[in-house]
């Protein structure tokens, strides 16, 4: 079986380069093929580690006038090379994409929302994308879901529960190994975009309230994106010392590290390097595959209290939730980490067990049955789409 990768999105960066990499090495045990489609200029180095092909092209926005062109460029790729299913990674711009190609080529398509259609997005607000999001659900013949918070997002737009299912995103375990204690002097860990919805700032305001109390840790926030500048000001204005490089972090905690974009061996060091990984978040998630991280490197986590972070951490179990945006809150979570080995240590050992759960491998084989059950629906093709 042959199936099209069809996205907007970089596919070599953290969970992309999972999803699109990972995923498509494991489905291979089951017979099914992946070629990656991206308008992302990514998609034109090569193969993906795990030797996945890439095609670089157009992917215009639904509204776009030069849409038809790129469709029939996709279709015509599609009908050259054997493709017997469309996968598209992305609700809005590659479902719409996907829904013009089957429109010419009577493929089916399936569609995953990457958190694309939360309605912390002003787009999201406006009635033509939500008419098209509709219409993409509805003639999809298989709609996935990162969690149950994206399914009920997604039902805003069409009801498609009849033919959704929740399917997570996954890790590679065989990378992780088995992972060592955490340090009696390591940090806080952070990891994502530097961008507002992530609540570094939050968790900058609880290290340095700790810090006054007199028993503030270190903080390691890892990634790169437009808010770095205010979040090392900020770290300053409260007092906190900023550095580039772990091993740069004073003793006695206080200070803040900013490494930049972190992958492969040096990901897994900084998370090495770390007591507790916190999760922030201030909006919308559609899975949090830093939880998933931490699991994998045996760390307990604090997390923001949000419906997809509840799918993954259970209270007091394998880490502590806390409201998102609450400092006085999230640092006594970090300090009642931090304070207690215990509790840590049981943590930890719960996640090493239940991160087993997220094996790229197993999920591949979710998606492997999905394919063939559409295939099998589709008869062979199935029905052209009507022009909406």
């Amino acid at each position: 079986m042959r199936v099209l990768f069809l996205t907007k999105y970089h596919v070599r960066r953290d969970a992309t380069i999972e999803v699109f990499g990972a995923l498509s090495h494991h489905l291979r045990a089951f017979g099914v093929e992946v070629t990656v489609y991206s308008s992302d200029a990514s998609a034109a180095e090569g193969p993906l580690p795990g030797g996945t092909q890439c095609v670089h092209g157009p992917l215009p926005k639904p509204a776009f006038f030069s849409l038809p062109f790129a469709a029939l460029r996709i279709a015509s790729w599609c009908r050259n090379n054997g493709v017997d299913l469309i996968h598209a990674h992305g609700l809005y711009r590659g479902g719409w994409a996907a829904r013009e190609v089957t429109k010419r080529t009577g493929l089916p398509y399936v569609v995953t929302s990457h958190g694309d259609i939360a309605m912390t997005s002003s787009r999201m607000h406006r009635p033509d994308v939500r008419r098209r999001c509709g219409l993409i659900l509805k003639d999809a013949s298989a709609v996935t879901h990162l969690s149950a918070a994206m399914a009920e997002m997604a039902n805003q737009f069409a009801d498609v529960r009849a033919k959704s299912c929740i399917i997570t995103n996954g890790l590679d375990l065989t990378v992780w190994g088995t992972p060592n204690p955490s340090p009696a002097e390591g940090y806080v860990l952070a990891i994502g975009r530097l961008v507002a919805q992530k609540g570094f700032g939050t968790l900058l305001e609880a290290v340095a309230r700790l810090k006054r109390q007199g028993c503030g840790p270190s903080v390691v926030i890892a990634g790169q994106g437009p808010e770095q500048e205010a979040l090392e000001k900020q770290a300053g204005e409260l007092g906190l010392s900023v550095c580039r490089r772990p091993e740069e972090l004073p003793r006695d905690g206080g200070a803040v590290c900013f490494p930049g974009y972190v992958s492969g061996d040096l990901k897994q060091k900084v998370y090495a390097g770390s007591r507790v990984v916190a999760f922030p978040s201030r909006g919308a998630e559609a899975f949090g595959l830093v939880l998933v991280e931490a699991m994998a490197a045996g760390r307990a986590v604090v997390a923001s209290d949000l419906p997809a972070v509840r799918e993954t951490v259970t209270e007091g179990r394998n880490g502590l939730i806390v409201p998102a945006e609450d400092p006085a809150a999230w640092a006594d979570a970090i300090q009642k980490l931090l304070s207690d080995d215990a509790l840590r240590g049981q943590m930890a050992r719960t996640n090493r067990e239940d991160v087993a759960r997220y094996n790229w491998r197993s999920i591949a084989g979710q998606y492997a049955d999905l394919y063939r059950r559409v295939l099998a629906e589709s008869k062979g093709g199935g029905a052209r789409l009507p022009n909406h």
